[in-house]
């Protein structure tokens, strides 16, 4: 018994070797965008189908012959960007459909080396619209005895100006009588300075996802405390204000903070995707 659908490639004698792997590529992007929409377009379609052999026995002819022409252009597609065929395909559905021209793939290539240039544009364009991400590198014996300069803690991003300006460790007498650290383990606080320089009415909520301690072994630790101006976060600090915050980090006793990162929230207004920075201990 004859099998219903049948896929026939001819052997070609002889490929044109420049066409090869980036000319076919480029060349199919239009046809694959045009693909993927008549794909999607089979998630309403097929069903439609379903109903109707559900109904009456037949699969409709209209929708069976839309169907099979959707499978008919992904293959046609297909064997020209696998090399099984130097022939264009044809922006059709019809199987009596032949190749179409020279000129007409010409144009194709032309229309996706456009369509890579604006994706790449558009990437760049998303890029330079990011926000900053600044490392700082700081010797940690320096901030425990507090002889850091400004200079060498602060970061200014397009939200203000960050400052790392202190630590405690171990800071296990701040919560004496309150609390205590587990077995082998200890506290330590690392103390910033953060001013809001963003627009008018605007604020940076401060919250305890947005921080997080990489010690040596590279084992990350989220706080399990954060004070904004004396208040537990979560909390917002105002446009043109400035205020201490105070991270409360609990830690094997063995472990050496080697990074502190600070994710500031993203942009509410503003085409921005948020900014990082980095202080990295030594």
């Amino acid at each position: 018994m004859t099998y219903p659908i049948q896929y026939d490639a001819q052997y070609a004698g002889q490929f044109v070797r420049r066409k090869l792997v980036i000319w076919k590529l480029t060349a199919s992007i239009p046809h694959l965008l045009i693909l993927a929409l008549l794909t999607l377009s089979l998630v309403v379609v097929v069903p439609i189908g379903w109903i109707a052999i559900l109904f009456t026995g037949h699969f409709p002819r209209g929708v069976h012959q839309y169907v099979a022409g959707v499978l008919r252009w992904w293959t046609r597609v297909q064997a020209y960007m696998l090399s099984l065929t130097d022939e264009f395909p044809p922006f059709n559905l019809s199987a009596e459909a032949g190749p179409t021209g020279t000129n007409g793939e010409i144009r194709s290539l032309v229309g996706g080396a456009l369509l890579i240039g604006l994706a790449v544009t558009s990437c760049a364009a998303f890029a330079s619209f990011g926000g900053q991400h600044i490392t700082r590198e700081i010797s940690y014996q320096r901030l425990l005895g507090r002889e850091v300069t400004a200079e060498e803690t602060s970061a200014t991003v397009r939200s203000g100006v960050v400052q790392l300006t202190a630590a405690k460790d171990p800071a296990d007498e701040i919560f004496a009588g309150l609390l205590r650290p587990g077995v082998g383990r200890r506290f330590l606080e690392l103390d910033l300075a953060i001013e809001n320089q963003r627009g008018e009415g605007e604020e940076i909520a401060v919250r305890t996802s947005l921080f997080s301690l990489r010690d040596s072994s590279n084992e990350r630790h989220d706080p399990m405390l954060v004070m904004v101006g004396g208040r537990l976060s979560p909390a917002a600090i105002d446009s043109g204000q400035k205020a201490t915050v105070r991270l409360m980090f609990e830690v094997p006793q063995t472990a050496v903070p080697a990074e502190l990162r600070y994710n500031v929230l993203n942009y509410i207004n503003k085409p921005r995707v948020g900014e990082t920075i980095v202080y990295r201990f030594r």
